[in-house]
């Protein structure tokens, strides 16, 4: 076949070829294209040859410049996502001279979709030939399964009979890529540099080199010539390990490292000296990440190649360097679509509508102005859709495409051909696969609701690579924690090589009585384009990772992602579907996502919605002043009003009972953190419980090099361990309280207790509420984090709605003194030490009686709904009114007249809250601010509908005036119920749609006098 005359693949030739089944690969075994599933043209043809690997090949002569024998496929899903693969042909030729010249055979890989090659074409010349002897030619490395494009793998002939007169193919060899590793048991020792027992190395050894005077180049990793090829750049990556004299505070230099050609007595890339400025060696356990050397390399497989440790004068500082291993890595090039258009996903399932890659988005870029139209064949080369007709175009554009055809129906699986033309000319060209999508299944049960963890961060790189010694690491560990008063351990970075490793942890944290969560390195193998264009793939890698850790009593669930980054919304979608999948695995096991500040909270939870809303809200930003929490990160952004918004990622939607877990600061890091202190720390956490957490992780355990954890760098407790253990203890017992307890709007005001330099003026207060009780309940914390402070606390009557017995310490089990007028409830000057917390407890009153009507008793008008589930309501339903253009009279209530004493007097109220409609904007640079409505919420008043005349004045209440999602006790007024007349109340919602977006009502009730 010509080069010139590509043909035109028919619907037959899709069905006979490129439906290939593909074995699953495992990590570096070998996938062959056995000739049985070759494209033959030009007269080459099967023959049988008792010397190829299954008794057949494919033949050609070699008389022209035919693509005469390919291998055409453009589905490669089945081969390990993200891997790069090694791509031979095993070829035999026959000279028809002694000692032919000239070319032999040609090999190559094209796109066809894009009329590209994607591995240049190479020929094999005769004399790199030897007569009739099966050999493997390379043709490239690169990545297959970043796309749908159509690829042939193709033998050519060069046109040179008279010296090699036949061409004969066996297979084609998919090899998988595997970086060529050093160990360090293969390393070159001088000056006292030796292999030491190392937990943390994937081998559980590593080369020791002491720094001192001289420079000597104390370590060098030989490279085998024959495991690299000329002309091609490879990057250099060292795992390795620094010993410090001062763990926390070492300075200056650390170790030298570079690749130098002994044979040519020169550095291939310039030396470096990494120092504590280095980013790459600022955690502990570098022997996880590695180190990538700053420059790639090429190195001459003839010389005699080493990466080169050498230490430096610093031995006061860094006493030594520990090798593990070395890692040549080549670049790969991938199969994905040409750069001027892509599909994302390329893969798409749109027939079960389940949100997983259920569309696809087609970017393309245009050279110039075009009149283009946008079209969608399947593989028989008929338009199923048109995108776009005859619109002029020019640069970067996007399209949607969402698997249906022009009559809106969803199409068959199949190959399908996105094309962008300019009248009858494609200009561009994309493949995407309609296939069938993976099932999954929502967990039925939120397994985290009730769940009230008390734990830390704990990074898993520090946990030894084998299973002996990762147990005793995880027992010493362990019983530290649960000594603590802890229960919940978050296990980060966690990844052992071997799985067993796995099994011995948990098996410790069993024996402790402590639960894991766990965040297996191995997710992160999952971020791929490979994956993310494919939910099949992803499922089964999914599946794969959780495995070895699903069946444990000691697993609680998994950390999937630790603070991701903000506008990634590919990254959205790819942990939102990873989510789901994972739920439909394993259901018994929750799984979390730590959300770092505003940005990540808006646009990654209202899309992952897990079973718990999980965020690290630090508050002792380095350079402020000790207690002052405020403006972190931007502007008005302080500690309190990112806890509530964080809290509202969850309340937005009612019927959403995921608790929100705080991880909280106990560690600085310079120019960052400041290391915050004892009343800091517990300032933040009685701050967190005010907010409405329901579970707490401190970071972190152990010392890294930017900061301190509660045990130092040789595992001994550090005096944060006192600290947060106290806390703990604390903890523990209000915790019945705070799972009882829901935040409600505040309903008081404190004097007294400022702090932070003035950037408190008194100490914080919120309200809450048990609604199986009707008890309310204080949380107030003092902000002078220097010293006692007497706070006098004031509690609006007619905003708490409930007359009281008594007010309780509930930590102290002590009464606390009180005053009541007719207006309020008034303590006054209650102590509080530096930065602590109380819980008190506003018992109702025994003798309060009631009348209550519930949402399901009222009558709804002009669209508002009532009984729509509302987890924070009393009865776990509310009534809802969207807002619009009119201010009906929508929510009514018509008490029974029998339910009153007569002649009583009656106060009445309604519990109320508000959506915003705004709760969160964003100006030119991007920082937040939480804007309060204007305008009006609602009006509200009791009516006779006997004789169509108001019982109490309408009361309108300001938008302003109210809490995003938090119920407000409003007091509509006193009176005396009719024994005879007809009765109501009602809320009205304002006509204030750009403001309120919705308006919420609980319930009417009314309070004896």
């Amino acid at each position: 076949m010509s080069k010139r005359l590509l043909p035109v693949l028919l619907a037959s030739f899709f069905l006979a070829f490129l439906l290939v089944l593909w074995p699953a690969s495992s990590e570096a075994a070998d996938t062959d294209i056995q000739n049985g599933s070759f494209v033959l043209f030009g007269g080459a043809s099967s023959v049988s040859d008792g010397g190829a690997s299954d008794g057949s090949a494919a033949h050609m002569g070699n008389s022209g410049l035919g693509w005469n024998i390919q291998y055409r496929n453009w589905d490669f899903g089945s081969l390990k996502p993200g891997a790069s693969y090694e791509i031979y042909a095993r070829v035999k030729v026959h000279h028809a001279v002694s000692a032919p010249t000239g070319g032999a055979f040609s090999l190559a890989v094209y796109d066809m979709t894009n009329a590209r090659y994607v591995l240049a074409e190479r020929t094999i010349v005769a004399s790199a030939t030897t007569n009739d002897v099966w050999a493997n030619y390379k043709i490239g490395t690169f990545k297959l399964n970043n796309g749908v494009n159509l690829l042939s793998f193709y033998v050519a002939q060069t046109n040179n009979a008279a010296q090699v007169s036949d061409i004969y193919v066996d297979k084609f060899i998919f090899r998988e890529y595997v970086p060529y590793t050093i160990e360090d048991n293969s390393f070159l020792l001088a000056g006292g540099a030796a292999l030491v027992h190392e937990p943390t190395a994937a081998d559980g050894s590593a080369a020791r080199m002491a720094n001192g005077p001289g420079a000597g180049r104390n370590i060098q990793a030989p490279i085998d010539g024959a495991r690299i090829e000329a002309g091609v750049p490879y990057d250099v990556s060292v795992v390795v390990n620094t010993e410090r004299s001062n763990f926390l505070h070492a300075t200056g230099d650390a170790f030298g490292v570079g690749v130098y050609d002994a044979t040519a007595g020169a550095f291939v890339s310039p030396p470096k000296v990494y120092t504590t400025a280095d980013d790459a060696i600022k955690f502990r356990y570098a022997f996880v990440w590695g180190i990538t050397l700053p420059a790639s390399v090429t190195l001459n497989p003839a010389h005699d190649n080493r990466v080169v440790f050498y230490q430096v004068d610093n031995a006061g500082q860094y006493q030594a360097l520990r090798v593990d291993k070395v890692i040549l890595t080549k670049y790969a090039v991938d199969d994905g679509a040409a750069p001027l258009i892509s599909a994302y996903p390329y893969k798409i399932s749109p027939g079960n509508a389940d949100g997983l890659n259920d569309t696809t988005e087609i970017n393309y870029q245009l050279t110039g102005t075009q009149t283009v139209s946008v079209t969608v064949s399947n593989s028989s080369h008929a338009i199923v859709r048109t995108l776009l007709s005859g619109v002029s175009q020019s640069g970067a554009n996007k399209l949607t495409w969402d698997g249906k055809n022009a009559s809106g129906g969803v199409v068959p699986n199949d190959l399908y051909t996105v094309e962008v033309k300019s009248g009858s000319t494609v200009l561009l060209s994309q493949n995407v696969l309609v296939q069938n999508g993976v099932s999954v299944t929502a967990p039925t049960v939120n397994t985290a609701k009730d769940y009230f963890p008390k734990g830390v961060w704990f990074e898993g790189a520090a946990i030894p690579k084998n299973s002996a010694d990762a147990a005793a690491y995880a027992k010493a560990a362990f019983e530290k924690i649960r000594d603590a008063g802890m229960n919940t351990v978050i296990i980060a970075n966690f990844n052992p090589d071997d799985t067993a490793v796995f099994t011995a942890v948990l098996d410790e944290a069993a024996a402790c009585n402590l639960k894991l969560i766990i965040h297996a390195y191995v997710f992160r193998t999952v971020y791929n384009d490979a994956l993310n264009n494919d939910e099949s793939a992803m499922y089964q890698a999914i599946a794969a990772n959780l495995a070895p850790l699903k069946n444990h009593s000691a697993l609680f669930g998994y950390l999937l992602y630790d603070e991701p980054p903000h506008n990634n919304p590919r990254l959205v979608d790819t942990l939102t579907d990873m989510k789901r999948m994972m739920e439909s695995i394993d259901p018994a096991h929750p799984v979390m996502v730590d959300l770092s500040g505003v940005h990540s909270a808006e646009e990654y939870y209202p899309s992952t919605q897990t079973q718990m809303l999980t965020s690290d809200p630090y508050g002792a930003l380095a350079g402020r002043n000790a207690g002052d929490f405020t403006n972190l990160g931007y502007p008005n952004v302080h500690y309190e009003n990112l806890l509530d918004l964080l809290t509202l990622q969850v309340r937005r939607t009612p019927a959403n009972a995921a608790p929100f877990w705080t991880i909280l600061q106990a560690f600085g890091q310079e120019g960052w953190y400041r290391e915050p202190t004892e009343p800091e720390i517990r300032a933040m956490t009685y701050e967190a419980i005010g907010r409405g957490s329901k579970g707490f992780y401190y970071f972190m355990y152990q010392t890294e090099i930017d900061w301190e954890g509660m045990v130092d760098a040789q595992g001994i407790p550090t005096v944060k361990y006192g600290w947060i253990s106290q806390l703990l203890s604390e903890i523990e017992t209000l915790k019945p309280t705070i799972l009882g307890m829901r935040k409600i709007a505040n309903a008081a005001t404190a004097s007294g207790g400022g702090g932070g330099s003035g950037a408190y003026a008194n100490a914080d207060v919120t309200t809450h509420e048990n609604a199986a009780t009707g008890d309310k309940y204080l949380v107030v914390v003092n902000h002078n984090v220097a010293s006692s402070a007497p706070v006098t606390i004031t509690i609006d009557r007619s905003k708490l709605g409930i007359d009281i017995s008594g007010i309780t310490d509930v930590y102290a089990n002590a009464a606390v003194s009180y005053t009541a007028s007719a207006g309020s409830y008034t303590i006054s000057g209650l102590s509080f030490a530096p930065g602590a917390g109380k819980v008190l407890k506003l018992t109702k009153s025994a003798s309060m009686q009631t009348v209550s009507g519930q949402d399901g008793a009222f009558t709804v008008f002009g669209g508002a709904q009532k009984n729509q589930a509302d987890v924070s309501a009393s009865d776990s339903s509310s009534a809802v009114q969207t807002t619009g253009a009119t201010a009906g009279w929508n929510m009514q209530w018509y008490w029974n007249k029998t339910s009153f004493v007569p002649g009583a007097t009656y106060d009445l109220y309604a519990v109320v809250k508000i959506k915003y409609a705004h709760d969160v904007v964003y100006d030119a640079n991007q920082y937040p601010s939480f804007p309060q409505p204007t305008g009006d919420a609602f009006t509200a008043a009791a009516f006779d509908g006997t004789t169509n005349t108001y019982v109490t004045a309408p009361i309108t209440v300001a938008a302003g005036s109210m809490e995003n999602m938090f119920w407000h006790t409003v007091k509509i007024g006193t009176f005396v119920p009719s024994q005879t007349h007809t009765e109501y109340v009602y809320v009205a919602p304002a006509a204030n749609a750009s403001q309120v977006q919705a308006v919420y009502v609980d319930r009417f009730y009314f309070v004896k006098h």
